[in-house]
């Protein structure tokens, strides 16, 4: 058993070996960072925030775009994200990928699949980017087209108040 000063000092040695403990202290950590035990009205707290959160210059609020709780949509995407897939897609392949891996069941609700739409990296070597993503528990054509729609959307606003702010200030001199 270790003591106070060894575990304090960062010495974990031989605690947690078996995957049983370890599992539960991951779980712990995780509910520890729920907005509320009930996943939908955590849901609801996550939109709450998303339309609280004040907007960058670009537009963009969060990393959190929207959340729907029936059927459960949420999209995710950064400025960041915007602003690489305005440089790079024109020139490399975008991919869409979906996993039902990531996320848990949740009572009362279809599988949720994690989707992910990234753009092959430029050198040619290494992972993909990724530059947004949702997660949905429905898995129609129109729900991933609203959300490809929705992040194009996004793109192009950026775009113009980009250019927008460019061209007014290269008139004015």
């Amino acid at each position: 058993m270790k003591t106070g000063t060894e575990l304090l000092a960062g010495n974990y040695d031989n605690i947690g070996k078996s995957s049983h403990v370890l599992r539960k202290i991951s779980s712990e950590g995780v509910h520890s960072k729920q907005l509320d035990p009930d996943v939908y009205q955590s849901l609801l707290k996550l939109q709450a925030q998303a339309n609280d959160s004040v907007a960058s210059h670009y537009g963009i609020k969060t990393f959190v775009q929207s959340v729907s709780i029936a059927p459960v949509i949420i999209h995710l995407w950064s400025e960041t994200g915007v602003r690489l897939y305005h440089q790079l897609s024109c020139c490399n392949a975008l991919f869409l990928d979906a996993t039902g891996s990531v996320v848990r069941k949740i009572p009362n609700c279809k599988r949720i699949l994690y989707y992910e739409m990234s753009i092959r990296n430029p050198s040619g070597s290494g992972c993909s980017i990724p530059v947004a993503a949702t997660l949905a528990s429905d898995h129609t054509v129109s729900t991933i087209s609203n959300f490809l729609q929705t992040f194009r959307d996004a793109s192009s606003c950026k775009n113009r108040l980009l250019y927008g702010i460019d061209f007014f200030h290269f008139n004015g001199l």
